[in-house]
């Protein structure tokens, strides 16, 4: 008994000297110690310095695991219900997700009048039934983080019960901002990536809660992180322990190695840098065969591509198409002129935008003439054949939505100002479109008055007889008819009265 007192003692002041001026405190602290039969008193207090920071007591491991597990199954079942909630939520935003070709495009307006009528009448998720799933939820996610907190409490050295910790909190961050849970969340794992550096998922979640928070380069300097931990520590993966035969390829992470170089993709978007965003985009490609994930990786290629690069012009027409998608076409129009004369670069990207502000002024602003006459600017650099057809194929909506325009301006002003609707129509006959025989058509009964050029726009008109409607036809027929008689070609004359009476 003496001799068990002694080692107390002296173990006591031994750790005393290690540490220098400990004070009364310490002391106090290793006055409990006890050292084990055959073990000396300076190995005895190193080692239960050591163990504190190791092992709890099998009690309280026991209840931190028991707690852990409920924490766990709150956790489980409130992010299944957040994602039926989110699934709810983006249901009708896919059903009229716009999509970025030309063909597209000239749908803006009618497809606006259709997401707005849709919006008044959808009714594909019952709005009690959301409330209720969301206080579950929040319920759930709330006593998930209750028993995470009292588990890590009692057992601050289970790893993956903080990183459930983690993942709560950053939960409680995205659902309930003013919590500020995101800082409890890069604590946790920070913490983690510190004691255990060579574990990729801590620099993972590092990287997607920084995201979450649109911190992008923090997430982008974590997400290169994780991809290059999880590749260099692919030689000794635990699977290769195992079976040391298996090759290094074999033990990768294949899920989180595409996520972390997408991520990255997708935090360089974020901070507007191009060049490594389609470099990490096209190796993200080179990682994945599901085709969903390929058509949103060409889909991002495509919008930073778009003009030429530069991903503020993109992000701003999103926001322009986003405010006219709402009806707010004043703010949209701003945006417009701003990306046209200052932002964009290339002309493919200026002329796309000046067709869709065109559309816009002329539907919705009222602004006709300003509409025709921007989209004059856009025709008149567009290199065409000797018929009016562009070279390319991808224009020909802006010639259709042209030619509409200035044949809708001579109908207009056919009453109040003939002179002025023949030069609509003439120049909506200049270039190739549905609508020239219409154009023509009306040119010839507006020159009336001089029966040979009566009679060649109503040629041009017959040439492009598709174009018109039987009743239309008929009449040009009669117009034919008049302007042949009074020019002394009663043959001719004859010919299209005789079609006209086999019509009739």
């Amino acid at each position: 008994m003496k001799t068990r007192v002694y080692y107390l003692i002296s173990a006591s002041w031994a750790v005393l000297g290690l540490a220098g001026c400990g004070g009364s405190g310490a002391l106090r602290d290793y006055r409990a110690l006890k050292v084990p039969p055959g073990i000396s008193p300076l190995v005895a207090a190193r080692a239960d310095s050591i163990a504190a920071g190791l092992f709890v007591t099998m009690k309280n491991e026991r209840e931190a695991n028991s707690l852990f597990e409920k924490g766990r199954q709150h956790y489980n079942v409130s992010d299944s219900l957040w994602v039926v909630l989110d699934n709810a939520k983006k249901a009708p935003v896919k059903s009229v997700r716009a999509d970025d070709s030309l063909a597209a495009v000239k749908q803006t307006i009618p497809g606006t009048l259709k997401l707005q009528e849709a919006a008044q009448n959808l009714q594909t998720f019952d709005r009690t039934q959301e409330q209720r799933l969301m206080i579950q939820a929040s319920y759930n996610l709330k006593e998930a983080q209750k028993y995470l907190e009292r588990s890590v409490q009692l057992n601050p050295f289970n790893a993956p019960v903080q990183n459930y910790l983690a993942l709560t909190y950053k939960l409680l961050a995205q659902r309930f901002p003013k919590d500020m849970a995101f800082d409890k969340a890069l604590h946790i794992w920070g913490t983690l990536a510190r004691l255990e550096p060579g574990e990729y998922l801590h620099y993972y979640n590092l990287g997607s809660t920084y995201f979450a928070e649109q911190h992008w380069a923090d997430a982008l300097e974590n997400f290169k992180k994780a991809e290059e931990i999880l590749l260099a520590s692919a030689e000794v993966n635990p699977r290769r322990l195992q079976n040391p035969a298996l090759p290094v390829e074999a033990t990768i992470d294949t899920t989180y190695h595409f996520l972390a170089v997408y991520f990255q993709a997708q935090a360089a978007m974020k901070l507007l840098d191009a060049p490594p965003a389609l470099q990490k985009l096209h190796h993200a490609k080179k990682l994945t065969r599901n085709p969903e994930y390929l058509a949103i990786i060409e889909s991002n290629i495509r919008w930073i591509n778009w003009d030429d690069g530069n991903i503020y012009g993109s992000v701003q027409k999103d926001s322009a198409n986003a405010l006219a998608n709402r009806g707010e076409f004043d703010a949209a129009g701003k945006i417009y002129e701003n990306l046209i004369s200052r932002t964009l670069k290339t002309k493919r990207a200026k002329d796309e935008i000046s067709w869709t502000y065109a559309a816009i002024e002329y539907r919705n602003l009222n602004k006709k003439a300003s509409a025709v006459s921007r989209l004059y600017e856009v025709i008149q650099t567009i290199p065409k054949s000797p018929t009016g057809t562009p070279f390319d194929a991808g224009y020909k909506d802006y010639f259709e939505a042209y030619g509409t325009m200035c044949y809708n301006m001579g109908v207009d002003t056919l009453r109040s100002d003939r002179r002025l609707a023949y030069s609509y129509f003439a120049q909506a006959a200049e270039i190739e479109w549905n609508g020239r025989g219409k154009s023509y058509m009306f040119m010839a009964d507006l020159s009336r008055a001089n029966p040979q050029l009566a009679i060649a726009n109503g040629e041009r008109a017959v040439a492009l007889a598709s174009q018109l409607a039987p009743e239309e036809l008929q009449n040009l027929y009669k117009l034919l008819v008049d302007g042949y008689r009074r020019s002394g070609q009663v043959d001719k004359a004859r010919s299209y009265f005789d079609k006209l009476r086999a019509m009739q």
